[in-house]
């Protein structure tokens, strides 16, 4: 591949399982230093051009044992949940917002925060600005962006693409050629 834009999701976090937790700054989990190698090993040999991060802590952890020039740019930023961060998602999902937020989570914005539309939007602000500054391009994300990504590239579909693993510390290739880009990593259901 000659050039190529490389997706990686932030390791597990220090938050509980089960809280919504989009755009809240929360670290690594002390599980860090047996996970991060994983990603490592994946990317070894590779030479990046730049180093793009979510201005998140649990990005920016990763992203560091890239490089020290990174570039936080806060389009790589999970969706914003608005009233939902720290809530438990059991609760979101039994309110009446909820239920009518996951009926139509594409256009539907969740209360004070984003809808996935919105997200799909800075993830191709962030593709446009990329374009032509390097070959090899990583950027430490979040899975929903990860996801809003690819169905802005028109490589999966907004109704399935949720339906689709990104596991914590999970690599997506995409490699860009003259009709755009191909994604090289096989997305596993969930």
């Amino acid at each position: 591949m000659d050039e190529f834009l490389c997706l990686v999701r932030h390791t597990r976090t220090a938050m509980s399982e089960g809280i919504c937790y989009g755009q809240t700054d929360i670290d690594v989990a002390d599980t860090f230093c047996s996970e991060y190698p994983a990603v490592v090993s994946q990317l070894a040999g590779i030479e990046f051009d730049l180093i793009y991060s979510s201005p998140l802590k649990r990005c920016l952890r990763l992203a560091e044992l890239f490089s020290n020039d990174i570039l936080p740019d806060s389009r790589l930023l999970e969706v914003n949940f608005g009233d939902w961060e720290g809530v438990r998602w059991d609760d979101i999902f039994g309110s009446p917002d909820g239920k009518k937020w996951f009926s139509d989570y594409t256009s539907m914005r969740c209360p004070g925060g984003e809808s996935f539309i919105d997200l799909q939007q800075r993830a191709w602000s962030f593709l446009q600005d990329i374009s032509g500054k390097g070959k090899r391009i990583l950027a430490v994300t979040h899975a929903g962006l990860m996801r809003a990504m690819l169905v802005s590239l028109g490589l999966e579909e907004a109704d399935t693409v949720f339906g689709k693993k990104i596991p914590f510390g999970g690599v997506v290739m995409l490699e860009k050629t003259q009709q755009g880009y191909i994604c090289r990593t096989k997305l596993e259901p969930r």
